[in-house]
């Protein structure tokens, strides 16, 4: 649950500006699940017993923006890109 904005304040209506702005900012739900999907695949892919690298017991997971949850969505794309270890 969230606290409503104090917007009788200067400083009440920034927090709610710059929280909407956040907001629009961050990756979809959906381009979340998509990126989800598409670390997972490669992980399980490594880790097909034919796989030269499934001895080793691969594990991948995202880095950087996505491993800190500060992605930002892509301006006039639908590609983004991702990073994992």
């Amino acid at each position: 649950m969230s606290i409503p904005p104090d917007l009788s304040t200067r400083r009440g209506v920034l927090d709610y500006l710059l929280a909407q702005i956040v907001l629009a900012l961050q990756l979809t739900e959906t381009q979340i699940k998509r990126m989800e999907s598409a670390y997972g695949a490669v992980a399980a892919w490594l880790e097909q017993p034919d796989s030269p690298l499934a001895i080793y017991r691969p594990v991948i997971y995202p880095q950087g923006s996505a491993a800190i949850g500060t992605t930002v969505r892509p301006r006039l794309r639908t590609v983004f890109d991702l990073d994992f270890v």
